[in-house]
C-alpha cells in the first residue's frame, strides 16, 4: 500500500476480542503517537495526553448491563485508585458506539452498585451530580442535585432548564443522595504508543 510522506500508522494488535473496540483505541494510540492536540475526535480529548491531573490514560472492558458483551470504558488513573471514566462506547456490531462522552469539567464514575455517576461543572457557582443505570444500550437516569445558589433535586430529569423538574433540598438531603454513589477503584490499560 502507499503512505503519504508523514503518515502514521501503527500496529495495533487485537487486545479486546473486539474489532470495534480495538479500531478505537488503534485511532487513540496513533493520535497520541503522533503528538496530536486540539484534534476533534469522537472520544475525549483528554485521552490523547497526560496532563497535572490525569497521569495515565487508558482502556478497560466491563460488562456494565450484564448482557455478556462488555462495553469499553475509556478514562484515566487519577491519584490513589482515583479513576475518571470519559467515554463509554458499547458494540455496534461493525462500528463501537459512544454512550457517554465526558472531559475534565465532566466527569464519569462507575460506582460499587454498578451505577454510572456523572459529576460535572459549568462554572465556579454551579455543579452537577446525576446517576444513571446503564440498561439496553442506554442511559436511564436515576436522580440528580445541583448546587446553584442552595441545592436542588430532581428523579425526572437530569438537565436544569428554568427549574422544571427540580425541588430545592437542604445541603444534607443532597450529600445524604451523593453518599449512595460510591466511586469504584478501577485500574485502566495504559495506551501503547
Amino acid at each position: 500500500g502507499y503512505l503519504a510522506a508523514g503518515a502514521v500508522f501503527t500496529f495495533w494488535p487485537r487486545v479486546t476480542g473486539y474489532s470495534e473496540y480495538d479500531e478505537v483505541l488503534a485511532n487513540i494510540c496513533d493520535l497520541r503517537l503522533a503528538g496530536t492536540h486540539g484534534t476533534e475526535t469522537d472520544f475525549s480529548s483528554d485521552l490523547l495526553t497526560a496532563n497535572d491531573y490525569y497521569q495515565t490514560p487508558g482502556w478497560l472492558l466491563r460488562d456494565l448491563d450484564g448482557d455478556g458483551i462488555p462495553e469499553l470504558l475509556l478514562g484515566a488513573n487519577w491519584d490513589a485508585g482515583h479513576a475518571v471514566i470519559f467515554n463509554i462506547y458499547r458494540s455496534g456490531g461493525t462500528r463501537a458506539v459512544r454512550v457517554v462522552d465526558g472531559w475534565s469539567r465532566s466527569r464519569w464514575y462507575l460506582c460499587t452498585d454498578g451505577s454510572l455517576a456523572h459529576e460535572g461543572s459549568d462554572g465556579a457557582s454551579e455543579g452537577t451530580y446525576s446517576y444513571y443505570r446503564y440498561e439496553n444500550g442506554a442511559l436511564r437516569h436515576l436522580e440528580t442535585v445541583i448546587s446553584l445558589d442552595g441545592w436542588l433535586y430532581s428523579d425526572t430529569t437530569d438537565h436544569y432548564v428554568g427549574g422544571k423538574g427540580f425541588r430545592p433540598v437542604s445541603e444534607d438531603e443532597a450529600n445524604a443522595v451523593r453518599e449512595k454513589y460510591t466511586h469504584e477503584t478501577l485500574s485502566f490499560t495504559p495506551f501503547v504508543v
